[in-house]
């Protein structure tokens, strides 16, 4: 039991080393392009799941006690639960974390910078169109790219 119970790191060292990879995570994940957060393909969970092999060593420092597990997955937890009370009591850690809305479609004009900067090819686009039963971008007053990766579509009148 007392094997159970030894760390061979410190507590401290734990918690540090939970809370770096998780904010190189959460940077990670927000710098990457919003389609490929927004919507998990099988080789985006591919990935997740190596990317998670591959840092859990650096977690826990070759940790193997029950304990040290325990103290790194809590930090995970407890900076999880932090980060969303921050997102959600103030509006600015939302607009960083989250991102915000771009427009990529006005009045049946496809605004091909913003396309490109939310990474969204224009197969895509036109695929999300026909989702909203429309058949191309004339046919669109409004179209965003919400941040979580999905597409809103407003049809133009008449």
């Amino acid at each position: 039991m007392d094997d159970l119970l030894r760390l061979t790191s410190a507590w401290w060292e734990l918690v540090l080393r939970g809370a770096l990879v998780y904010l190189a995570i959460l940077a990670f994940m927000r710098l990457s392009a919003r389609r490929e957060v927004g919507k998990f393909t099988p080789f985006d969970l591919a990935v997740l799941l190596i990317i998670s092999e591959a840092v859990s060593p650096g977690l826990t420092g070759e940790e193997k006690s029950v304990t040290g597990g325990v103290i790194v997955v809590l930090t995970l937890l407890a900076l999880n639960w932090i980060v969303s009370e921050l997102n959600f009591r103030f509006r600015r850690v939302e607009r960083v974390l989250e991102g915000e809305p771009v427009v990529v479609i006005r009045e049946g004009r496809v605004l091909y910078r913003q396309l490109h900067r939310c990474r969204i090819t224009n197969k895509d686009l036109l695929s999300a169109l026909r989702q909203h039963e429309c058949t191309t971008p004339s046919e669109v007053a409004l179209a965003v790219v919400e941040p979580n990766g999905s597409i809103s579509v407003r049809k133009r009148m008449g």
